[in-house]
């Protein structure tokens, strides 16, 4: 008796991510002028393409078209569903799929934002040097913002996956990064004291975002940082993702079995 071999597809990023049941997720995908929540929560985007493009080239193996961002006015709106409010607090996860044509908008290249210039945080690149940018995150403190950068740099026009971990209930608690290059395979886990730097120390309580748009691509305060390049699939959780998640995420977006 001859067995038939029975070969199965890695599953994909987007795939994976939704049956950790996120509280917010897109892929990017689409031509109208609304980004899809793909949970079940519904709370849908609404775009302002500028020069961007819709359906621009996939960033993960298997993955669907993203959005190209035109540093100058795109931005996607989300507003302000309750349940999107002060989602670190406790401990959250902002995961996306980016590739960075440049440092952004006024050299602060907004990934994502819930950030009003009193309360909130950010996720965004900064620091051009040659074809390199560097990652950061801020988080508002009713005192003093904290602020965490890499030491070391991404690549420009090189698709990564970057997910970023933090529990806001203590001042003392710092991020950890993990970060995925997407050509090369390379995956680093950034902490304070190795990869990560705290620039500004958080002093205070976080002061909550319940009031402030979520939005990704710009920023709120300004709408003068917006993002160089494209955008693909974008998550939140008011949870800490494990180790063992986020490497099935980098393995599955590489194409490879988890």
């Amino acid at each position: 008796m001859t067995l038939a071999v029975v070969r199965t597809r890695p599953a994909t990023l987007e795939a994976l991510v939704l049956a950790d049941r996120p509280l917010w997720c897109t892929d990017s995908a689409g031509a109208s002028g609304v980004m899809r929540d793909l949970t079940s929560n519904g709370n849908h985007g609404t775009v302002t393409l500028g020069a961007g493009a819709r359906n621009a080239a996939p960033l993960t193996h298997g993955g669907p078209p993203t959005m190209t961002f035109d540093a100058l006015d795109s931005a996607v709106v989300v507003g302000q569903p309750a349940l999107l409010a002060d989602i670190f607090n406790g401990g959250g996860t902002i995961l996306a799929v980016i590739y960075a044509g440049g440092a952004g908008e006024g050299g602060f290249g907004r990934v994502a934002d819930k950030d009003n210039g009193t309360a909130g945080w950010e996720l965004f690149t900064h620091t051009e040097v040659g074809d390199t940018v560097k990652l950061g995150f801020l988080e508002r403190e009713t005192v003093t913002v904290g602020r965490w950068d890499t030491t070391g740099t991404i690549d420009e026009r090189v698709p990564y996956l970057v997910v970023v971990t933090y529990d806001a209930d203590s001042v003392t608690n710092d991020p950890t990064f993990y970060v995925g290059n997407l050509v090369t395979g390379a995956f680093s886990v950034l902490t304070v004291g190795s990869g990560l730097t705290e620039a500004s120390t958080p002093v205070g309580v976080e002061a909550s975002d319940a009031a402030v748009d979520f939005r990704y691509g710009n920023n709120g305060a300004s709408g003068a940082t917006t993002w160089d390049g494209r955008i693909g699939t974008l998550a939140l959780w008011d949870s800490v993702l494990t180790r063992q998640r986020i490497d099935a995420y980098f393995q599955a977006a590489l194409g490879l079995a988890a």
